[in-house]
């Protein structure tokens, strides 16, 4: 199964993988996590990622947040190509949990298409909170995306964007309120558990 735990900038996106990402490595013995560690194709492109067992988690982990699909530099069309062949390589074995953290791609109907199509099963996380936390929390991280990128018309048109992808593809789309850490852990939880990992 594909977990996309997603929603708009400051919303609590890498709390909660990093939370998630700390239960899996006590539920694991075996683990490979590392920031230098790239997934290299035959093409060459490249994707970040840790593996717990049968669980891989996509992004790099930096200061402040994970850089997941928005830290992540190749295009659409390279990124479905590589959920495809990780999904669909142990097929005969196994199919992998893959945790993606980000806004990047899951915002837009196509990656949802895609993934349809192709019969992969996924959930997507929509992570939310007020516009005052969102901004407190933006002003307290402070990293350059805060600093340069943001501004509050982005931050509406994010939201646009995702109340139409909500109302779309509602049937794969898991909506849950992060205003806290607690809210975020309560969220890993239930991503932990819907892992149902053995």
């Amino acid at each position: 199964m594909i977990i996309w735990i997603s929603g708009v900038g400051a919303v609590g996106k890498s709390t909660t993988t990093n939370l998630l990402k700390e239960k899996l490595h006590k539920h694991y013995s075996e683990v490979y996590e590392g920031d230098d560690h790239r997934y290299t194709s035959k093409n060459g492109y490249k994707i970040p990622f840790s593996t717990y067992g049968k669980v891989m988690v996509l992004g790099r982990t930096g200061k402040q947040v994970l850089y997941g699909t928005d830290g992540v530099t190749i295009g659409l069309s390279k990124s479905k190509d590589f959920l495809h062949h990780e999904y669909f390589k142990w097929k005969s074995i196994f199919t992998p949990h893959i945790i993606i953290e980000g806004h990047k791609y899951i915002s837009k109907s196509e990656m949802h298409d895609f993934l349809i199509k192709e019969k992969m099963k996924y959930k997507m996380y929509y992570l939310h909170a007020p516009r005052n936390v969102l901004t407190k929390r933006s002003k307290e991280r402070a990293n350059g995306w805060d600093k340069k990128t943001r501004t509050e018309s982005l931050i509406d048109k994010q939201i646009q964007e995702y109340e139409k992808i909500i109302k779309k593809y509602k049937d794969n789309i898991v909506i849950r309120e992060s205003t806290s850490v607690q809210k975020c852990q309560e969220i890993s939880n239930e991503i932990f558990k819907e892992l149902n990992l053995t």
